[in-house]
């Protein structure tokens, strides 16, 4: 098994003890892609590693959260997980073009010129995106999502200048006003946007003012 998951035995042998280490996430990855039949069994492992996950339970399924989207509108409203938007109502979709189906809040940022376009603060709101992403990977000891990210935009001179700035931010606020030109509106909106941290992700909801 240890050959198969590319895994050192004794390595196979102290997650199996319970001891205490560093264990990378490929390893428990590897590991779980083997053993394990569902995300019960998942969970096991990854706590045996030392990285217990949220309970099941407690992660809010997709489809659910899509639904209370809906019931939110016409408040624009999203659920970001792991930098990526996961789901949206229309009104959402119709505020930031192209941010539903984009790779990454991040990708859409620098990619995508719409962005531009409905953020006349793009400069500053990059900024915060840029710092944000840098704490998430050190957070995440160089792993995951935000690993991801970096790499594919680190190429890109817009991304690379401002991430050679050093600018950090250990979170976004909670509640911040920003400027939207509204596609559909044509015209100037200002929104209160609120993140609301849910154990999987967090909740877009983009307030009139």
């Amino acid at each position: 098994m240890a050959q198969i998951a590319c895994v050192g035995l004794s390595t196979v042998q102290r997650i199996e003890q319970g001891a205490d280490a560093d264990y990378q996430e490929n390893i428990v990855e590897n590991l779980a892609n083997i053993l394990c039949d569902n995300d019960h069994e998942r969970a096991y492992m990854s706590a045996l590693a030392g990285n217990p996950t949220a309970a099941l339970a407690d992660v809010a399924a997709v489809g659910d959260i899509a639904s209370l989207l809906e019931y939110v509108s016409p408040v624009p409203a999203a659920y970001l997980v792991n930098w990526k938007i996961a789901a949206a109502n229309e009104q959402y979709r119709e505020l930031m073009p192209g941010l539903s189906v984009a790779d990454s809040l991040p990708h859409w940022m620098f990619l995508d010129g719409r962005s531009k376009l409905v953020m006349p603060d793009w400069q500053k709101l990059a900024a915060d995106t840029v710092g944000s992403l840098r704490y998430s990977l050190v957070t995440a000891d160089g792993h995951g999502a935000a690993a991801d990210i970096v790499g594919d935009l680190i190429p890109r001179p817009e991304f690379r200048r401002i991430w050679e700035s050093w600018i950090v931010h250990a979170q976004r606020p909670a509640s911040a006003t920003r400027r939207i030109w509204s596609p559909s509106m044509e015209q100037m909106v200002t929104l209160r946007e609120a993140l609301i941290p849910t154990a999987s992700g967090l909740l877009v909801v983009d307030f009139p003012t």
